[in-house]
């Protein structure tokens, strides 16, 4: 049995960090979390963090505006270390100062680099149930 589960279900105060699988949008819980830049999200908190609400307001809109519940997708913001395949994987985690969001490397991505004009709508491919 899998332990993934459908955006629908997302609940951060259950599941305090969680890795997104951006093609799907199908979750699991992280129990060995990965932040390898965690002394520059403590530098600049304002850039990094984020309240539980809004992280989950973000990866629901965040499917939503990709395409809605689909079957496939390529994400790409357009940036280093948010591009392609870089955030086929995408985690947000939880820490005393906020909510992380990070590529599947667990590099930190500042949120406002994360935001839907910065989509490249081109590189979606959207793949509908």
């Amino acid at each position: 049995m899998s332990d993934w589960r459908y955006i629908d279900e997302l609940n951060l105060e259950k599941f305090p960090s969680v890795r997104f699988d951006t093609r799907d949008f199908f979750f699991i819980e992280l129990t060995d979390v990965n932040l390898s830049e965690y002394g520059k999200v403590l530098k600049y908190p304002d850039r990094f963090c984020r309240s539980r609400e809004f992280a989950e307001e973000w990866i629901k809109n965040l499917e939503t505006i990709t395409g809605g519940k689909a079957e496939w997708r390529m994400l790409n913001f357009g940036i280093k270390y948010a591009n392609y395949w870089e955030m086929k994987y995408v985690q947000l985690i939880g820490t005393p100062q906020g909510y992380v969001v990070t590529n599947r490397h667990g590099r930190a991505i500042k949120w406002n680099d994360l935001v839907e004009d910065n989509i490249d709508k081109d590189a979606l491919q959207t793949h509908n149930l």
